[in-house]
């Protein structure tokens, strides 16, 4: 089944901000500006949902033990509607990372499934696998990491771990050892991210420096410039993403302007594991 939604970074559910790299910092508006130095300090990192959008789009609960396919994503921004946001224009880049469902990733995954369903064999709660005390639906939920609240996520009674991704496979990965080639190019079993870049820009639909005769005889018309990522890849259904560059910032710091980050993602739920 295919599924297309677009959605607001930090409004619309199953996109939210996060701090994906324990360096990010989540805009406190859910809205992004320019940085004088071209690089952002601090840089605002998001994830992406894609088994909360497609539960929502199909009325269904959609598995995070799955693959899913992803066809392509479009990013783009646009104007906040807080005081005067359209006199000026702006650009913003970042990475867009995307897991692939290896073997050891869905084993590491399915582990720590069958640790959950062990933990709650012993006793009845409101998430227990066998017996619960509320109605609820049961299938293993997991995060990007510690600092990203996904909706639902399965909680964990240890301590000092959390069902996280990248809890998991660091155990996982540990569990495994390291290459015992001294030639191996690999240096953990579960690997890294799939890594490509985005870039998008808006210019306004006036120039405040010109009088409104000269804007009379020449009007100006704003200029989306998003960028359309044609991946058709195999992922995990998390997908994270970061700003991590943009233009100056406004002349007039008062009313500089803000943009919010809006994303459509089109994809295919695939196999379970």
């Amino acid at each position: 089944m295919r599924v297309i939604e677009t959605g607001t970074i930090g409004v619309t559910p199953g996109f939210k901000w996060c701090d994906i790299l324990l360096e990010d910092e989540i805009p406190s508006s859910n809205d992004i500006d320019g940085d004088n130095d071209g690089e952002m300090m601090p840089t605002h990192g998001f994830v992406i949902d894609l088994s909360e959008i497609a539960s929502r789009k199909l009325g269904k609960q959609c598995s995070m033990m799955q693959e899913y396919k992803i066809r392509s994503m479009r990013i783009g921004i646009r104007h906040e509607n807080d005081l005067d946001d359209n006199d000026d224009a702006d650009a913003f880049a970042g990475y867009i990372y995307l897991i692939p469902p290896t073997d050891h990733v869905k084993n590491a995954l399915s582990l720590a499934r069958d640790l959950e369903r062990e933990l709650e064999s012993g006793h009845v709660d409101s998430d227990s696998f066998l017996l619960s005390t509320e109605h609820d639906y049961n299938g293993f939920r997991y995060s990007w990491n510690e600092d990203h609240l996904l909706t639902y996520k399965t909680v964990c009674a240890l301590s000092n771990f959390d069902y996280n991704y990248q809890d998991i496979t660091s155990v996982y990965s540990a569990m495994q050892g390291l290459p015992e080639q001294a030639n191996a190019l690999w240096t953990a079993r579960c690997g890294g991210k799939m890594v490509t870049p985005w870039a998008v820009n808006c210019s306004s639909g006036y120039d405040p420096a010109l009088t409104l005769t000269e804007i009379a005889k020449e009007p100006f018309m704003p200029v989306f410039g998003d960028d359309v990522l044609n991946l058709h890849y195999t992922t995990l259904p998390l997908i994270g993403g970061r700003v991590v560059w943009s233009d100056i910032k406004a002349d007039n710091l008062a009313n500089d302007d803000d943009y919010t980050l809006h994303v459509t993602v089109d994809f295919e739920l695939g196999g379970a594991f």
